[in-house]
């Protein structure tokens, strides 16, 4: 897979997968049974990144839905039971969504602007003081004539007399 592309979305929905058990692992180690919102704040991390190297909105909503059963059965149950806590887990499902969008707009974002940063400039390239003369790699400056060949144009500017003071 080349750098600046999507992952597909079933490898993005497997690794989102991936990710949430590690988060799930991660923040049981490190925090005991009554400590809910640190244990949320790494399970949001884990789909907040792997959302974000993912870029795929699909597959991120994916990520996030699927977060809740493992934090809610797991981390907050402690016993692999589902239960819906009311408002609490209205925060939880909210939390991991909004990791979730986040991560893959950040992720595009950033795709996007490394994508930009790597096109090849069409804008002047390079100047023969010597010369006088400036070299366009694809197009002419505006207004003149179109070249027939996949050559670079070169475009004679003015010679301008020295100014005189007096």
């Amino acid at each position: 897979m080349m750098r600046g592309q999507r992952w597909a979305t079933e490898l993005a929905i497997a690794a989102g997968f991936a990710g949430i058990a590690l988060g799930c692992s991660v923040a049981a180690l490190l925090f005991p049974p009554q400590s809910q919102t640190e244990r949320l704040m790494v399970v949001a991390m884990a789909v907040f990144l792997v959302s974000a190297l993912a870029r795929n909105m699909i597959a991120a909503l994916a990520t996030g839905a699927m977060a809740w059963p493992f934090l809610n059965g797991f981390l907050v149950n402690t016993a692999g039971q589902l239960a819906w806590h009311g408002n609490d887990d209205l925060i939880r499902v909210a939390t991991l969504i909004s990791a979730a969008v986040f991560g893959a707009m950040i992720g595009r974002s950033n795709a996007a602007h490394h994508q930009a940063q790597a096109r090849p400039s069409t804008h002047l390239t390079s100047i023969d003081r010597s010369q006088h003369t400036t070299s366009y790699d694809t197009a002419p400056p505006y207004g003149s004539e179109v070249p027939q060949s996949n050559q670079p144009v070169t475009v004679q500017r003015p010679q301008h007399p020295p100014s005189q003071s007096g």
